[in-house]
């Protein structure tokens, strides 16, 4: 089943995607615990999310990512949607700590830097131009993007703030415990370093890099694109409307039933104040699940991330049912995740 906000039948025509994904580190989370991811997880998280995608297991790591409560990473959602109805899909590297060890594109070694510091980046102008000639040259009939960005929830509130929106206490996370002050406390701390809030000054403060390469890449793309996450991809949606806000007419957000859900964030709230663009959710049914790990994404748990909500929401669209999902799940769990308990 899709949950389905201010639809207007953007799925309807919406075939044979390209599915990209997006990553970058952010060099704040290793100072102050702003992200949900286990902490002996969060260097290798982005490439290890992206491995587990295109090859169905990970290389940089033994297992793919936990969070902070053990639950699995929700790239097994993007596995397991990507198997079931064979999804090409592409990977950019915007400045992972560590390297994907499959091929991939790569826009920036350097990882967004302290954003507390006002440092997230420099070239945030020079990354969107990027991503416009990546979209420009794409040729698929549609795109899927999502991101794997740890501590990325906290970027996407310093770029709302900055730009004027009443974000806070709005952005979700990847843990059950939302720690909204001390995300507020890092990006106030960011955007006090802004004199001008103009758009790549707001980027380069307290964006991550993972956002102006998403808007070039809509930007130059000809087809429609449906942006794969959470509260995250509300800051890119914000970010395109100030490039262009006519591309919101090509755009809709596909998230999980758990963002939306969420009583400790506001996704609806949040696009609502941006735009006229629909938001779809995939009910995916955890809570039948035989697996502990995915039954707490019930509880709050991990929630969204590496295009899960947004593959999903393609998937179950085309007839597959979330029962479909979860068994595809669960029957390589135990390949993913050998010492893990059921």
């Amino acid at each position: 089943m899709i949950i389905r906000i201010n639809d207007n039948n953007f799925l309807d025509n919406f075939n044979n995607p390209l599915f990209l994904c997006v990553i970058s580190s952010i060099e704040t989370t290793l100072y102050y615990p702003i992200s949900g991811v286990h902490k002996d997880f969060i260097r290798y998280t982005p490439a290890a999310d992206v491995e587990l995608v295109f090859l169905g297991k990970t290389l940089s790591i033994k297992t793919p990512p936990l969070d902070s409560s053990l639950s699995p990473s929700p790239a097994v959602i993007s596995r397991a949607c990507i198997s079931l109805l064979n999804i090409k899909n592409l990977h950019i590297n915007a400045g992972s700590f560590v390297k994907p060890k499959i091929p991939h594109i790569l826009v920036d070694e350097k990882p967004t830097g302290r954003i507390e510091l006002g440092k997230a980046m420099s070239n945030s102008k020079e990354l969107f131009n990027l991503g416009y000639l990546l979209g420009k040259n794409l040729t698929a009939e549609s795109l899927i993007v999502g991101e794997s960005v740890p501590g990325g929830t906290t970027t996407a509130l310093g770029v709302l703030k900055g730009l004027g929106y009443d974000a806070e206490h709005k952005v979700s996370s990847g843990s059950i415990n939302n720690p909204h002050e001390l995300k507020i406390k890092v990006v106030n701390s960011g955007l006090s370093k802004v004199e001008r809030r103009e758009l790549f000054n707001i980027l380069n403060a307290v964006g991550d890099k993972m956002m102006p390469v998403v808007a070039g890449i809509v930007k130059g793309f000809k087809g429609n694109v449906l942006l794969a996450g959470g509260t995250q991809m509300a800051a890119v949606l914000a970010v395109i409307k100030e490039i262009d806000r006519e591309l919101l007419k090509k755009v809709a957000i596909g998230t999980t039933e758990f963002v939306l859900n969420d009583k400790n964030s506001d996704l609806i709230g949040l696009v609502e104040q941006i735009g006229d663009v629909p938001i779809y959710g995939a009910k995916l049914g955890f809570e039948k699940s035989s697996l502990e790990g995915l039954r707490k994404y019930c509880e709050g748990a991990v929630k969204e991330g590496v295009g899960a909500g947004g593959l999903a929401v393609y998937t179950l669209s085309k007839g597959i049912s979330n029962e479909k999902i979860r068994e595809e799940i669960e029957k390589n769990f135990s390949k993913w995740y050998p010492n893990t308990q059921r």
